[in-house]
């Protein structure tokens, strides 16, 4: 949206924000904010203040192919990617031709693999670690399709995803 603005409010950004807890810390400040702006209107007092247009940005339509991570990306890039697409239409990746949706991830410490969407390990206090651009990602809830959402550590302790194997991009 490029318009004149009539009335502004701010709400910083957590490290742990996804869209949903956005959404829900938005909702009582986007209607705080219109019932301000309807009194200022109602009694002639709203200001219209111009946007700078070369900040202004667009928002498009986001499809389900955008929600799928790259791995050969940033730590940074992929968690916000997580933290975004939560919780919908979440982020994903593939597993031996499973979708595997993530839900919550940590940027872990650097590397120099560049054998992106590796499994590097995984570590009861840090989660499921995977080898991305830069860093390791560490993932800590996610729902492999035919199971269900679950913490990492539940779904490996009866199940295997060993160091070595790969998330990908792509469905296999």
């Amino acid at each position: 949206d490029t318009g004149d603005m009539l009335h502004k409010l701010s709400l910083p950004i957590e490290d742990n924000d996804t869209s949903e807890t956005l959404f829900n810390k938005l909702m009582p400040l986007g209607a705080s904010a219109l019932k301000a702006t309807l009194i200022k209107l109602r009694d002639g007092k709203a200001v219209r203040i111009k946007q700078n247009e070369e900040e202004a940005t667009y928002a498009p339509m986001i499809l389900k192919a955008d929600a799928i991570i790259d791995w050969s990306d940033s730590a940074d890039n992929i968690i916000n990617k997580i933290r975004g697409m939560n919780p919908a239409p979440v982020a994903a990746t593939y597993y031996n031709g499973k979708k595997v949706k993530i839900y919550e991830a940590v940027k872990g410490e650097e590397t120099d693999d560049t054998d992106y969407g590796k499994i590097w390990g995984f570590f009861e206090d840090k989660g499921l670690g995977i080898v991305a651009g830069g860093n390791i990602v560490y993932i800590n809830e996610f729902h492999v399709e035919n199971s269900k959402r679950m913490a990492v550590s539940d779904y490996m302790k009866g199940n295997k995803l060993e160091p070595g194997e790969y998330f990908t991009g792509i469905e296999e």
